[in-house]
């Protein structure tokens, strides 16, 4: 293991691994030890698996597919996310109001926007939101994947032409819809 000590924003540690028996391949992981790693989170557990949240300067920066332990006490922010969501997942909220500060490129984030005018329980396609931008279904797609806040802001609400798309999330696909049929009052989990 090789360890080497950075200057400035961050320390970054180099950890290679070399597999005995192919010794031409080889594992470089690259760990930054930066604010992000120290900035507040928490999870819950939903019908769909567990949701993380995590927060930086007072916005909603990431929400992920997994199961973290708290490395912070519950925030301010923290907690109201965590509530939102559950009342999301009770069926007792439509809409999210959470001051949020997703990390992308000004393309990605017009795609965002446009995801979180999608009303509860109704879709838009990706050629839909496409021509709003000015730009290609497939583009609108890589937007939709690189979406760091799902769930908030809603990617799951944007289909294919024929009804379909794919999707980023735990599960896949089935999620997507899973999540389509409980905004439409298809399915209702406890």
């Amino acid at each position: 293991m090789e360890q080497q000590r950075g200057a400035g924003y961050a320390d970054v540690q180099q950890v290679v691994f070399r597999h005995r028996k192919f010794q031409a391949w080889c594992l470089d992981l690259i760990w930054l030890s930066t604010q992000f790693s120290q900035m507040p989170c928490i999870s819950l557990e939903t019908f769909i698996g567990p949701v993380s949240i995590e927060e930086n300067h007072g916005n909603i920066i990431h929400v992920g597919w997994s199961h973290i332990d708290q490395r912070t006490s519950e925030s301010k922010l923290l907690k109201e996310a965590r509530e939102q969501i559950e009342a999301y997942f009770a069926e007792r909220l439509t809409e999210f109001d959470l001051p949020l500060s997703p990390q992308g490129s000004p393309f990605q984030k017009t795609i965002w926007a446009e995801m979180s005018n999608i009303p509860h329980g109704q879709t838009r396609t990706y050629g839909n939101l496409a021509t709003r931008a000015n730009t290609s279904p497939r583009a609108v797609g890589r937007a939709c994947s690189a979406n760091p806040i799902p769930i908030i802001i809603p990617c799951h609400r944007v289909i294919g032409a024929n009804g379909s798309g794919g999707y980023s999330g735990r599960g896949g696909l089935t999620t997507k819809i899973r999540l389509l049929n409980f905004e439409r009052g298809q399915t209702h989990f406890p």
